[in-house]
This record gives structure tokens, C-alpha cells and sequence, in this order.
């Protein structure tokens, strides 16, 4: 259901949809165990994710987005609410609902209907002093926000960086490099027989798109999306240029590869451009065609996100 988390698939925690992704399309046509918070239950279903499910629509019919942990800073208090009531000013940031440390959006939401209807034990910061208060929280329906019922109608999410030691910047980066370029290797094979991840290429417009995407829904600061897209995308390109293809450096290593097997006897300086020539050609094709598919997916008003 919507507002649902998605803990577990298979006994392995997941974080990211990502993974989450990858998952689904590993197990396609075939059942996998999925287990998910819901108002502050663990609950244990089977998925069956679909081979081919129809455009837009994804493998198990779920749209994804990915929480960040953060610090949740009541911007707004609606005049004569339960949350004015309680105390709580605009500045004030919630620390824990019912001794739940609250990180994001999610866990403020379900401790909130885990106490629909009755009173709930809050405690915010402000300034540099903590404050316990009592929220009594409105009964609501299932479809309608717990967070605006205890009117706090505006909120936003201030984003907190992991500290780690200077001396380990560099062996971090490393680290992540590798996980990103492992997780860019995985998609190039599934792309290879995956129809749907095929429709997700995308060239320099559809970059564009998923920059405008990604700098509007993600709470995290501009400077951060786009300095993360920036290594992403030299990370991609650098993987995609040592690919054994034709007019790509990866290309040009193969030939030297072939030479080294043959002990070292050339091959043709004709034969070898005839083939990057061609290879040329078919990336200049494939340019436009996904280029063409990125005005497409604009026009269309297609997402590239999750």
C-alpha cells in the first residue's frame, strides 16, 4: 500500500530502490519474500514480479522513493490545532514519537496513526533545549495525512551528512566508486536482456531531464545532487569507453589484446578502421535514436526516476 516501507526482500535488508529495482527484475515471473513496516508492524507478503509488465507501470505496480535521514523542522502550525495545543512552535524540530528517534518523513507519519485517536508523548528540540510535550493526534481515516490532522501542514527535512575521519575520505571514495561502477557493470548486463531497463537509457537530453527531476523532488541541497550526478556520470562514461567496441578506447585495447594472443603480429591499419569506422557509424545511430526516445519521454511527460 502507499506509505508502505519496504524492509527486507528475501531476509536482506535493502536501502536504496536500487536495489529494490534489481531485486525485482532478478526475480522475474518468480516469487520472492518481501517484508514491510506499516504503521509500525513488520508484515511478511510473497511478490511475483512481472517479466513484462506494461509501460509505466513497473514490475510489481509500485512507485519508489527513497527516504534520506534527516532532521524534520516544523515550519508551519495551523491556528487552533492539537499541535498548537501540545506547545509546538514553528522552528521546532521533532526529535522522537514515542521514543522513536524520528530521521524522516515516514517514521513521524506512523507513529502519528499508530496513536490515532489518542495521546502521543513528543519531544522537540528548540534552540538547544529539549522539550517533552503530550500530542493528541485526531482520529483520521486510512487515506487521509495524520500530519496535517495534528496541524503541522508544512515541514521540511534538513538533511544530516555522515562524519567520518579525514583519513578515511580516500579510502571511502575508493569504496564507493567501486560500488557505483559495480552497480553501472550489473545494469549494462541486465540492459542487455531487459526490455524495460533498455527503455531507462537514456543520452545527454534525458540527462537533462533527470537533473531537473532529481534537484526538484530530492530534499537533499542542489550543490550536492549535482556534484553527486557529476561523479555518476564520469564514472559512466569512463566504464562505457573500455567496453570492447568498435571507435571506443575499449575498442582500440581489444585489437591490442588480439595482437598480444597472435605474438605480436599487426592487424591490418585498413581493417582496423573499416571496423571503428562502423562502430562509428552505429554509435552516431544510436545517438539519435535515443535521443529521439529522450524528446519522446519529455513530450510524453515520462519519468526517468523511480
Amino acid at each position: 500500500q502507499a506509505g508502505d516501507r519496504i524492509v527486507k526482500i528475501n531476509g536482506s535488508s535493502v536501502e536504496t530502490t536500487t536495489e529494490v529495482s534489481n531485486l525485482t527484475r532478478e526475480y522475474g515471473d518468480r516469487q520472492m519474500t518481501v517484508t514491510i513496516e506499516r504503521r509500525g508492524e513488520l508484515i511478511d507478503t510473497v511478490v511475483v514480479p512481472r517479466k513484462n509488465p506494461p509501460e509505466g507501470e513497473g514490475r510489481v505496480g509500485v512507485g519508489l522513493v527513497q527516504e534520506n535521514v534527516g532532521i524534520i523542522q516544523v515550519d508551519q502550525v495551523a491556528a487552533g490545532s492539537t499541535a498548537e495545543q501540545a506547545g509546538i512552535q514553528v522552528g521546532d524540530q521533532i526529535v522522537s514519537v514515542n521514543d522513536r528517534p524520528i530521521e524522516d518523513f515516514f517514521s513521524l507519519q506512523t507513529e502519528l496513526t499508530r496513536f490515532n485517536g489518542s495521546d502521543v508523548p513528543v519531544i522537540v528540540r528548540r534552540g538547544d533545549a529539549l522539550l517533552s510535550t503530550t500530542l493528541s493526534v485526531p482520529a483520521v481515516g486510512q487515506n487521509e495525512d495524520v500530519i496535517m490532522a495534528v496541524g503541522m501542514p508544512t515541514m521540511r527535512q534538513i538533511p544530516v551528512f555522515e562524519k567520518i575521519p579525514w583519513t578515511q575520505i580516500i579510502p571511502r571514495g575508493f569504496e564507493e566508486s567501486f560500488n557505483a561502477t559495480k552497480s553501472m557493470l550489473q545494469q549494462i548486463r541486465t540492459m542487455l536482456t531487459d526490455r524495460e531497463a533498455l527503455s531507462q537509457v537514456a543520452g545527454p537530453i534525458g540527462m537533462g531531464q533527470i537533473t531537473s527531476e532529481l534537484v526538484r523532488e530530492s530534499p537533499l541541497p542542489t550543490w550536492y545532487v549535482l556534484a553527486q550526478l557529476s561523479i555518476l556520470l564520469s564514472l559512466n562514461l569512463a566504464v562505457l569507453n573500455l567496453l570492447p567496441l568498435p571507435a571506443l578506447d575499449g575498442g582500440r585495447l581489444f585489437f591490442v589484446l588480439i595482437e598480444f594472443v597472435r605474438g605480436g603480429r599487426k592487424i591490418s591499419p585498413q581493417k582496423e578502421g573499416m571496423v571503428h569506422f562502423a562502430g562509428l557509424v552505429i554509435l552516431i545511430g544510436l545517438m539519435f535514436f535515443i535521443a529521439f526516445r529522450d524528446v519522446d519521454r519529455i513530450i510524453g511527460g515520462h519519468s526517468l526516476l523511480p
